[in-house]
C-alpha cells in the first residue's frame, strides 16, 4: 500500500512532495477558556502551512465515493478543529493553509 500510495503521490502535481518534508503524527494542542483542544495531525511541513491527511479504507475510494465518505465520516470537522488549533498557535498562517486529503482502499476490487 505504501509503495503504491507513493506511485500515485508522484504522478499528481503538487502531490509529489506529499509525506517527504515535515513531520508525522503530531499532536497539537491549545487552551480556550481553561478548555483543553487536542488534535493529531498526519503530516505537517516546518512552517505549519500544509496539512497532510491519510485516509485508508475498505469502501471504494473513487473520486465519486470520497465526497460521501468525507460528509458521513466528518474529516470537514476534523480540519476545523485542525484549523482552530493551528490558527492559535501559528496566528500568521490563518487563512493561509493548505489541506490535502489522501485516499486509499486497503483491499484490491479486482475481479
Amino acid at each position: 500500500m505504501t509503495l503504491a500510495a507513493k506511485l500515485q503521490l508522484a504522478s499528481i502535481p503538487e502531490c509529489d512532495r506529499a509525506f517527504k518534508e515535515g513531520d508525522g503524527e503530531v499532536v497539537i494542542a491549545n487552551c480556550e477558556d481553561s478548555i483543553w483542544l487536542r488534535s493529531m495531525i498526519d503530516w505537517i511541513t516546518p512552517d505549519l502551512r500544509e496539512v497532510w491527511d491519510l485516509k485508508t479504507s475498505g469502501m471504494s475510494a473513487s473520486p465519486y465515493a470520497t465526497g460521501k465518505m468525507m460528509a458521513s465520516a466528518g474529516w470537514h470537522l476534523q480540519a476545523a478543529m485542525h484549523e482552530r488549533i493551528l490558527d492559535a498557535i501559528d496566528p500568521e498562517g490563518a487563512g493561509r493553509r493548505r489541506y490535502f486529503y489522501v485516499a486509499q482502499e486497503t483491499n484490491s476490487h479486482t475481479r
